[in-house]
C-alpha cells in the first residue's frame, strides 16, 4: 500500500508542479453582441487557425477559455460566422501565466453591386487564373 502511494506521489507531483497557461476572453460580433458561433484556436506561432493545437467554441455569451500544455511562441486566432478572422501573438516565459483578451472583430465585406463576374467550371477544366467573363 505503501508503495502504491509513492507511485501516485511521484505521478501527481509533475501535474501538481506545472500550472501551464491560460488565455480567456470574449468574441462579440461587429454590433457588439455575442457571435450566433465563435472559435478560439492556439496555434504555434507562424501557423494558421488550421493548424491549431487546440480549438475551442466560445459559449453562447462568446466567452471562451484555453489552456496550453507549456510556455512558449503562439498565435491565437479568433473566428466567427459572418466575420473576419484574426489573429494576435501570445508569448508565454513561464508556467502559471494567463491573458485575458475581449476581441471585437469586423464583419465582412461583400460589395453591394457587381460590374462584372467572372466565371470557371467543367468546361474548361477549371482554370482559376482564366476565369471567364459571366455573360
Amino acid at each position: 500500500m505503501k508503495r502504491f502511494f509513492h507511485v501516485l506521489l511521484f505521478c501527481l507531483i509533475p501535474a501538481l508542479l506545472f500550472a501551464g497557461v491560460k488565455i480567456k476572453g470574449t468574441i462579440k460580433a461587429a454590433d457588439g453582441a455575442a457571435p450566433i458561433l465563435a472559435h478560439a484556436h492556439l496555434a504555434d506561432l507562424g501557423d494558421f487557425y488550421g493548424q491549431a493545437k487546440i480549438s475551442v467554441q466560445a459559449g453562447a455569451d462568446g466567452a471562451f477559455e484555453l489552456e496550453a500544455d507549456s510556455p512558449g511562441f503562439y498565435m491565437l486566432w479568433v473566428s466567427a460566422v459572418d466575420h473576419q478572422i484574426t489573429g494576435f501573438p501570445a508569448i508565454f516565459e513561464q508556467d502559471g501565466e494567463s491573458i485575458e483578451l475581449h476581441v471585437q472583430l469586423k464583419a465582412n465585406e461583400y460589395k453591394t453591386e457587381f460590374d462584372e463576374i467572372e466565371i470557371l467550371g467543367a468546361w474548361n477544366q477549371f482554370p482559376r487564373n482564366k476565369a471567364g467573363t459571366m455573360q
